[in-house]
């Protein structure tokens, strides 16, 4: 019985490779027997797997079957089926390492191409496997291991999908791959020099969540919240990636659950004050017409973070750009107020404004934010 050294270099390991199982401690010995010699598995099991996973791993043989985020790798493959061994690295490529068509350009496929492959594997009881591995020292640490079949991974991300389901997002839309998940929570700026620590482990998360149909990282929530912050801006990715995350959260039976479009009948004190920001921004626009500076490059942050405060400061402005709506636009004027009381009256009707938004309540005023600019049907005005 032996530990085997794979040569795994590649992933991260030393270049000598590294150990898939080993037995350094001495209270890992027993009966005698040292290091690998402990290890539960035959000499011939050993080198078998050993050799079935350098060759999964090997450069220019192998690539359709792995990919690498920061320290993470993922393996998989299927039994026979090659189909979805394409649409599950489809999932977690870039496009620079898409497929290449005849021409040796980039294939792009759209977000419902990716979903109708899926969809067409349903039935199929394939067996498919997915390993994640990370390099610990002189070890590779196995994250996590899914013996499961091709349709309960269609499944699981067609689950995925309807979890990313957001008003604005056009037909046409690229998938949301894990590395487009990932770039949202990182300013452009900044996405190359990510810390491979932080981009294994949201990678690793979010492709376990998406195979166990789990909730997603609260981590990520956190980071996507924070650069709609700094940025004043919700866009459809950003906003699908909150609605996803806030959808798997456990929900109490009576509790609110974030929907595709607008909910007039959602009572969350975040997702009022983001359909009132919404609101408020319209006016803004109806009365003023484009601007250098509205009122979301100013208030945004501190209207998802601090409302109470922030809404004192809009309602001056309100005042002022109703006084002139009424004046030019009465029919627009009088419906945008109207507007205006019907959401805030249940705030005022519980307990007043919040002074502070949750972070789950901050990812609600970004969805009901989002939900009423695209409820509103002049288009200007609408991200």
């Amino acid at each position: 019985m032996i530990s085997i050294e794979a040569s795994l270099f590649d992933i991260g390991g030393q270049s000598s490779g590294v150990s898939l199982v080993s037995f350094t401690p001495a209270s890992f010995q027993s009966h005698g027997w040292e290091q690998g010699d402990n290890a539960p598995v035959s000499e011939a099991a050993a080198g078998a797997y050993a050799a079935a996973l350098n060759h999964l791993l090997e450069r220019g043989v192998s690539d359709h079957r792995r990919h690498r985020e920061g320290e993470t790798t993922f393996v998989f493959w299927a039994a026979t089926n090659a189909e979805i061994e394409t649409l599950f690295a489809e999932s977690l490529r870039d496009d620079a390492q898409a497929d290449l068509d005849t021409d040796g350009k980039p294939m792009r496929h759209s977000l419902n191409a990716i979903r109708r492959g899926f969809t067409s594997l349903m039935r199929d009881d394939t067996a498919f496997f997915v390993l994640t591995l990370a390099p610990n020292a002189a070890r590779l640490a196995v994250r996590s291991w899914h013996a499961t079949t091709v349709a309960e991974v269609a499944k699981r991300f067609e689950g995925h999908f309807q979890s990313l389901e957001i008003v604005g997002q056009k037909d046409d839309a690229p998938p949301p791959k894990l590395w487009r998940l990932l770039a949202e929570t990182q300013p452009a700026s900044d996405i190359k020099r990510m810390s491979d620590g932080l981009r294994s482990r949201l990678s690793a998360e979010i492709v376990e969540a998406v195979l166990n149909g789990t909730p997603y990282p609260a981590t990520l929530l956190a980071r996507v919240l924070e650069r709609c912050r700094r940025e004043s801006s919700a866009r459809p990715l950003r906003v699908a990636i909150i609605k996803a995350v806030l959808s798997r959260l456990p929900h109490a039976p009576n509790e609110w659950s974030p929907t595709v479009s607008l909910d007039p009948h959602c009572i969350n004190p975040g997702y009022l004050l983001g359909r009132l920001f919404a609101v408020q921004e319209y006016l803004q626009y109806a009365a003023q017409g484009e601007l250098n500076a509205t009122i979301r490059d100013r208030y945004f942050g501190a209207a998802m973070t601090s409302p109470l405060a922030t809404v004192v400061q809009l309602n001056r402005l309100k005042l002022a750009h109703l006084k002139k709506l009424y004046r030019d636009k009465r029919g627009l004027a009088v419906n945008l107020e109207h507007e205006i009381e019907t959401i805030l009256a249940p705030l005022t009707a519980q307990a007043g404004l919040p002074i502070t938004l949750s972070l789950e309540d901050q990812g609600r005023f970004i969805l009901g934010y989002h939900h009423q600019r695209h409820s509103h049907a002049k288009p200007d005005a609408v991200e």
